[in-house]
C-alpha cells in the first residue's frame, strides 16, 4: 500500500464514521479521490440540511426521525437542525396526523384515526425508556418516568419534543406558537420547563473513550474529550500519513488524483484547505442533492460546493458561537457569554467542556408567536415561572414572549400540583438555581404583557430584570385591539434603570396609546440619569420636565430657551434615536392645557439636536397625530432645519429623511416562521414602523 487513497472504500468509510461530523467536509477536501469516495456522505449532509435545518412538528414523523438520529441512529439529520418550530402539541393518537395551516384539525375524530397507524408504536415506547435514561444520567433529579410513559401511551408528544430539544447538538432557535405550559395537557413547554429545572439547564454527554496512538500521547493525560482537539488530531494523523507515504511520488496514484502533491510529512501537514480544494468551475444549488449519472465529475464539485457553503465545519463550543442578525430579533453581541467565572463552581461540574447539546447551544426562544392560522393560542396562562426556567439555559441570548401573565397572588400562593392548570409557584429547589445576574439573556421582547404591580418590588422585577446579567434590549409591544394601555409602565422603566442602566441600549414601547402610571407616563426625570449606554428609546412628551415646570411656576417660567436647554441636558449623551409620542398640548394629570405646547416641544428638540452629539433621528409623527393644532401650532420647520444642519433626521408627517439607516429591535412576526407552507411577506417596500413595532408596506410615492 503506497497511499491512503489505496485503501478500500469500506475502510475509508470506516474512518469517516469515527470522525466528528464537523470534520467531514475538511476530510473530503483532502483530495478528489477522497471526495469521490465520500460523495454519498456529502449527499446525506445536503439532504439533511435541506430537510431539517428548520424543522417543525407539523409532520409528527419529523420528531421521531430526529429522535432516532440524535439517540444512536444516523447522526447527520439531528446535526443539521438549527431551528425548531412547535406549532401544536398532540394529546391523542388521533392527533398524530400532518397538520395543515389552512384546514383546522378536528380533535374529536377518535384515537384510531391517524396518519401514523402504519408505524409500530411499541418500539417507540421501548426507545422512550432509553431517552429518559439518557437524561436522568445527566440531571440532578430524575424525570417522572411513570407520567412521561403514561402520556406517550395516551398519544401525547410533549415529552418527546422536550427530550429532542435537550439532545439536538446544534439547536439555536426554538419557536412556539403555543404559550401554555400546562402539566395536564402534557405540553412541550411544560416538559421543557421541567427538564430545565431538573438538569439545571445543562445536560452533559459522557466523553467517549479515545485511545490515542503512542506517538501522539503527551506527558499529561487529557482531562476530557475535546472535539476540536480530536478533530485536529485525526486530521493531522491522516495528512501526516499521506505525506509520509508520498502520494506525489506514487506515479499510479497521480494519474487519477487531482489533489495536491505532498513531498514530505512536514509539507503535507501544513497544506491549507484552500490549497487542496478541487479546482474547476463550481456552480449549482448549494443545498440541492447532487444528481448521479453521466456528469459524475461535475456533480462531485457541486457536492463540495454545496457543503462548503453550509455550516457543518464549525463545531460550536460553549460560549463561543457567534450570533448573526436574525429577523424579528435584536442584534446579539459578537459572543455569547456563558457564565461568569465567579459562578463557575456552582453552575458547572468538573470537566464541563464536552459534546454540546440542545440546552447548551440554544440562543433564542420565542413563545406565543401569532401566525394568523387556526393554531394560534388564545389562552393566557401564568407563565412567569416558565421564563424563570428559560433563564437556566446557559447561553440563552434572546427571549420573545407574547402573553406573559403574572399577578402577586399567583406568584405568592402555593398550588395543588394535582389540580393546577397553571405553572404555579416555584419550589425552594428551583429558587436555588437562580440568583441576581446569573442569566446570559441580553434581549427581551414582551408582547401583550401584564406587569402585575404598579409599585414596590414586583414578581416581574424579580424575574425579568434582576436575573439577567447584562440586558441590552428591552422592547414591549401592544398585542391586539384590547391592549392599547399599559399599567405601571414607569415601574418597568424604573426597574430596568436600577438593574441595567449601565448596559441597556434600546428601550422601546410599541403600539400603546395610553400609559397609566403614578408620577409620570413612562420615564421619571431621575431615571434618565441612570441610563449611560441608551441609544434608542420611546419617550412620552408629557414626561418632559418642561411641562412640570410650566405648571409649577419654576424660575425658568419666562424663558423658553432656558426650559429647553434644561430638558435637553437631562437625556443621556449616548442617545442616537428618540421616538416621541403623546399629546403635547395637554397635561392630563392636572387636567390643564399646556400653553403653546408644540412650540415649547420644538424648542426642546432644537436644543437636543445641538446638545446630543450622537443623535441621529427624532420621530414626531404620533405627536402630530394626537396633538390638537391651535393658535400655537407648528409643523416643526425650525426643528427640521436644525436637524439638517447637524445631520439629524427629524421625521414628521411631511418630512421623511433617509440620511441615516436606523435599526430598531424588532419583535417576532408570523413572517419569521420558516415553515415552507406558511406564505412569505408580500413583495414591496417594507420598512419598520417604530410606533407600531412591526414592518409596514411603504407607499411607493
Amino acid at each position: 500500500m503506497s497511499s491512503l487513497t489505496d485503501l478500500s472504500p469500506e475502510l475509508i468509510c470506516a474512518i469517516i464514521d469515527e470522525l466528528p461530523l464537523s470534520s467531514h467536509l475538511g476530510f473530503a477536501f483532502t483530495c478528489r479521490k477522497l471526495a469521490t469516495t465520500f460523495q454519498y456522505v456529502l449527499r446525506r449532509h445536503q439532504e439533511a440540511h435541506r430537510k431539517f435545518q428548520v424543522a417543525s412538528d407539523l409532520d409528527p414523523s419529523t420528531v421521531l426521525i430526529l429522535l432516532r438520529s440524535a439517540f444512536g441512529g444516523d447522526p447527520i439529520p439531528a446535526w443539521h437542525v438549527r431551528s425548531f418550530e412547535v406549532w401544536r402539541d398532540r394529546t391523542t393518537w388521533g392527533d398524530w396526523t400532518t397538520y395543515s395551516l389552512t384546514t383546522p384539525h378536528l380533535g374529536n375524530q377518535g384515537d384510531d384515526v391517524s396518519d401514523m397507524d402504519v408505524l409500530s408504536f411499541q418500539p417507540l415506547l421501548e426507545r422512550v425508556g432509553q431517552y429518559v435514561d439518557w437524561f436522568d444520567e445527566r440531571a440532578i433529579e430524575e424525570i417522572d418516568r411513570e407520567k412521561a410513559l403514561n402520556q406517550i401511551e395516551s398519544g401525547y408528544d410533549g415529552v418527546l419534543k422536550a427530550l429532542l430539544f435537550a439532545k439536538l447538538p446544534r439547536l439555536r432557535d426554538l419557536r412556539f406558537v403555543s404559550r401554555a405550559a400546562d402539566k395536564h395537557r402534557g405540553s412541550s413547554l411544560w416538559w421543557l420547563k421541567t427538564l430545565l429545572n431538573l438538569s439545571k439547564g445543562i445536560g452533559y454527554e459522557k466523553p467517549p473513550e479515545i485511545e490515542y496512538p503512542s506517538e501522539s500521547r503527551t506527558s499529561e493525560p487529557r482531562p476530557y474529550f475535546d472535539a476540536h482537539s480530536y478533530n485536529q488530531w485525526m486530521r493531522d494523523q491522516l495528512l501526516g500519513h499521506i505525506g509520509r507515504i508520498g502520494v506525489a511520488k506514487d506515479e499510479e496514484a497521480s494519474k487519477h488524483d487531482d489533489g495536491p502533491n505532498y513531498n514530505n510529512s512536514e509539507e503535507g501537514g501544513s497544506k491549507s484547505q484552500e490549497a487542496v480544494k478541487p479546482s474547476g468551475d463550481l456552480d449549482g444549488d448549494c443545498i440541492e442533492m447532487v444528481k448521479s449519472g453521466d456528469q459524475e465529475a461535475s456533480n462531485e464539485e457541486q457536492a463540495l460546493e454545496g457543503l462548503e457553503h453550509m455550516d457543518i465545519c464549525e463545531y460550536p463550543q460553549q460560549g463561543t458561537e457567534s450570533n448573526s442578525v436574525h429577523n424579528g430579533e435584536a442584534r446579539p453581541s459578537e459572543e455569547v457569554d456563558t457564565s461568569s467565572e465567579s459562578n463557575s463552581e456552582s453552575n458547572t461540574p468538573t470537566n464541563p467542556v464536552e459534546r454540546p447539546n440542545g440546552f447548551i447551544s440554544l440562543r433564542r426562544v420565542a413563545i406565543g408567536i401569532t401566525t394568523g392560522t387556526w393554531m394560534d393560542d388564545e389562552t393566557y396562562p401564568c407563565s412567569l415561572n416558565l421564563v424563570r426556567s428559560l433563564y437556566l439555559l446557559p447561553n440563552l441570548d434572546t427571549i420573545y414572549f407574547n402573553g406573559l401573565r403574572c399577578s402577586d397572588e399567583e406568584h405568592i400562593d402555593g398550588y395543588n400540583d394535582a389540580d393546577s392548570q397553571s405553572d404555579g409557584e416555584l419550589s425552594v429547589f428551583e429558587y436555588d438555581l437562580l440568583h441576581e445576574g446569573s442569566s446570559s439573556v441580553k434581549h427581551i421582547f414582551l408582547e401583550g404583557a401584564e406587569y402585575g404591580a404598579d409599585s414596590g418590588h414586583s414578581p416581574m422585577q424579580e424575574v425579568l430584570w434582576d436575573v439577567p446579567r447584562e440586558l441590552i434590549t428591552v422592547a414591549i409591544k401592544r398585542s391586539g385591539s384590547d391592549w392599547d394601555e399599559f399599567e405601571a409602565a414607569n415601574c418597568v422603566v424604573h426597574d430596568i434603570a436600577d438593574s441595567h442602566g449601565a448596559s441597556v441600549q434600546s428601550l422601546m414601547w410599541y403600539g400603546f396609546e395610553n400609559f397609566f402610571s403614578s408620577r409620570c407616563q413612562l420615564v421619571e426625570k431621575a431615571c434618565l440619569g441612570q441610563f449611560h449606554a441608551l441609544k434608542n428609546m420611546t419617550y412620552h412628551v408629557q414626561d418632559l420636565p418642561v411641562f412640570y415646570d410650566s405648571i409649577c411656576r419654576t424660575p425658568f417660567e419666562d424663558s423658553r430657551d432656558s426650559y429647553a436647554d434644561y430638558v435637553a441636558r437631562l437625556f443621556p449623551s449616548s442617545l442616537e434615536c428618540l421616538v416621541l409620542l403623546g399629546d403635547a398640548s395637554k397635561e392630563e394629570r392636572y387636567g390643564e392645557d399646556i400653553p403653546d405646547g408644540l412650540l415649547l416641544l420644538e424648542r426642546v428638540i432644537i436644543h437636543m439636536i445641538g446638545h446630543l452629539s450622537n443623535l441621529k433621528a427624532i420621530f414626531l409623527e404620533e405627536v402630530e397625530h394626537v396633538t390638537e393644532l391651535g393658535i400655537g401650532s407648528t409643523y416643526f420647520e425650525e426643528a427640521i432645519s436644525a436637524g439638517k444642519a447637524k445631520g439629524v433626521d427629524v421625521y414628521t408627517s411631511r418630512n421623511r429623511p433617509v440620511q441615516h439607516d436606523i435599526s430598531f429591535p424588532e419583535p417576532m412576526e408570523k413572517w419569521d416562521m420558516k415553515t415552507e407552507n406558511l406564505p412569505g411577506r408580500p413583495a414591496g417596500n417594507w420598512a419598520f414602523d417604530p410606533y407600531a413595532g412591526r414592518r409596514v408596506l411603504q407607499n411607493s410615492s
